[in-house]
């Protein structure tokens, strides 16, 4: 269960406009009709506000570290992971951020829950620092870093990382006109040719236990995955940690296999499946393989990936508490 709602968040003072921080090509277009009928509604409510829009990437992740106070994502996954990967600590914590979903998975904000429609969103962002029904709840953030030849790649998530054949699976959906579960069933299908598998060793503070091969690793903070799957049924955004899913030794036979139990629910059951909760850990890797954070590929040759949960929390609207 998520914590109650915090009252209102001293950091944010009244008169600090919103900032609309907009993807206006995700979802084919939709995040630029929702974020139009957005504007429109905060409008008609007298709530001040300005709209970013982003033309290339990394530039949602520095509107949002420049922003003065609560920053409103208008997109998909991609587009929430840029802004919270970029909100500035205000007394420890990250945020304020609200969401509104308009890409092809929507992931986060489908689970997360709250308002889908631009008038019921503008509704509770005009209620923020009023004695309204709509406060603050904390969410949990999670902290990757991956060690690379290259150096060391740190993000935030909200939502999962991934490692081996979940990333190879995220950079085919990246560029895809498809939305929804068909782009990421078709991503899997490309992904499948290059399936392989990796040893991972989960490094604590005795030393590396022993060594087991797999074809991915799936470190979640919520539940969902491409487009609607349930890959952690399990994940809380507010326990405080993270839920580590393994996938051990398969071939490409047997990791359809499994993904159709992944599509009833049944995953979990298989003998190949390992999976459990942590509130930080750090796995080392044989050989190097991709990453990825909120559905984003963020390095190509990983050889230690290190994640943490609870030392950094987003503050989001509580209309969006809806788990």
């Amino acid at each position: 269960m998520l914590p109650r709602p915090m009252p209102d968040h001293p950091a944010v003072a009244k008169a600090a406009p919103l900032l609309l921080v907009v993807n206006p090509t995700a979802g084919s277009g939709r995040a630029a009709t929702a974020a139009a009928h957005l504007a429109a509604a905060l409008e008609a409510l007298g709530v001040p506000f300005e709209r970013c829009d982003t033309a290339a990437p990394g530039q949602a992740r520095a509107f949002a570290a420049a922003a003065p106070g609560l920053v409103v994502a208008v997109g998909g996954d991609g587009t929430v992971h840029e802004v919270v990967d970029g909100l500035p600590l205000r007394e420890g914590r990250l945020g304020p951020f609200a969401v509104l979903p308009a890409g092809s998975g929507d992931d986060f904000a489908g689970a997360l829950g709250g308002p889908r429609e631009p008038a019921a969103l503008a509704a509770a962002l005009a209620q923020v620092g009023t004695s309204g029904p709509v406060g603050w709840r904390e969410i949990d953030v999670g902290q990757a870093r991956f060690h690379t030849g290259e150096g060391v790649v740190a993000r935030r998530f909200v939502n999962l990382a991934g490692l081996g054949f979940l990333a190879e699976v995220a950079a085919a959906a990246q560029g895809s006109r498809w939305r929804g579960r068909l782009r990421y069933t078709l991503a899997t299908v490309a992904a499948l040719r290059g399936l392989r598998s990796f040893a991972v060793r989960e490094v604590a503070a005795g030393g590396a236990g022993a060594a087991a091969r797999c074809v991915f690793v799936h470190v979640a903070n919520g539940p969902r995955c491409g487009g609607g799957l349930t890959m952690a049924p399990m994940a809380d955004f507010g326990d405080g940690r993270l839920e580590c899913v393994r996938v051990g030794e398969v071939g490409r036979l047997g990791l359809l296999g499994l993904l159709g139990k992944l599509l009833v629910g049944r995953h979990l059951g298989d003998r190949r499946v390992w999976h459990g909760a942590r509130a930080g850990f750090a796995l080392e890797l044989d050989e190097p393989v991709a990453a990825m954070v909120d559905g984003e590929v963020v390095a190509r040759a990983v050889r230690r990936a290190e994640f943490g949960c609870g030392a950094l929390r987003m503050v989001v609207l509580g209309a969006f508490a809806g788990r």
